[in-house]
């Protein structure tokens, strides 16, 4: 449920369209990329199968693309569990395809990446400035500009939040929902961001669908358990704190949360 597992979900989806707009390099980076942020987390029980689906996905996209075949003379190798040894066969095909004349294609790709990265710094240094509206009118442009990019839609959602603006970073994260109807990491932003809107029933609704997807995230757990604390609903409240320590025993805020229920049941 991790902000690393979602870039990395988010990188190792985009390979296969990559490769299709015939763009090996992008293709290659963003696999190179998703392998890197994927290795940095830990995984849940639940989600090793689900990254390894991603994964041989990606893989076999490079491996089939008869560009990348007629500049890089093996194939990748790949079997679940072997991530660290396929990240090093990944980097030698990055450095043969960069050692290739890149295509226009790919340079315009990685010029409007930059762009689209300095538009959104900017954008950013304005919330901190006080300036929100400025920087809410170039979050509308990137929004409107790169309308499938669900990691954009996030990064705003979640910038807007931290400034105080939580009715514009619902909006976005609905947004990255439409993108990417199942990712446990929006789902659960968007049961916390539902429940400090007040919204509990759509809270609830995201983090059942969330669980659904990960049983096994303490995490989940907890956010749920703090809907059903702020509802007063404490049977369920203490229930979701006590599965939270069951899964992880040192998780010291879901105790407290879980004495607390306690009382009141």
């Amino acid at each position: 449920m991790s902000k690393g597992l979602f870039d990395a979900r988010r990188k190792l989806s985009s390979v296969a369209a990559l490769v299709r707009q015939d763009k090996p390099l992008n293709a290659a980076q963003a696999l190179f990329d998703g392998l890197q942020a994927m290795l940095r987390e830990p995984l849940l029980k639940s989600e090793k199968a689900e990254f390894a689906r991603f994964v041989e996905n990606a893989v076999r996209e490079i491996n089939y693309n008869k560009q990348i075949q007629a500049q890089f003379s093996i194939q990748l190798p790949y079997a679940p569990g072997e991530e660290s040894a396929l990240l090093d066969n990944v980097k030698l095909l990055l450095d043969t395809l960069e050692g290739l004349a890149v295509d226009e294609a790919d340079k315009a790709l990685q010029e409007r990446e930059a762009s689209k990265k300095a538009r959104f710094v900017e954008a950013m240094e304005l919330l901190v400035a006080g300036k929100a509206e400025e920087g809410k009118k170039i979050f509308k442009s990137l929004a409107a500009e790169y309308y499938d990019d669900a990691g954009l839609m996030v990064e705003a959602s979640e910038a807007l939040e931290k400034a105080g603006h939580l009715e514009e970073a619902v909006i976005y994260m609905e947004k990255a929902r439409f993108l990417v109807k199942d990712d446990v990491y929006i789902l659960n932003k968007l049961g916390i961001f539902y429940r400090k809107a007040g919204r509990r029933e759509e809270s609830e609704k995201m983090f059942l669908a969330a669980g659904a997807r990960t049983p096994d995230d303490p995490y989940l757990l907890f956010n749920k358990g703090r809907l059903y604390l702020d509802w007063q609903r404490w049977s369920e409240c203490l229930a979701a704190a006590k599965a939270a320590l069951a899964l992880q025993p040192d998780f010291e805020e879901a105790r407290k949360m879980a004495g607390y229920a306690a009382k009141r049941v």
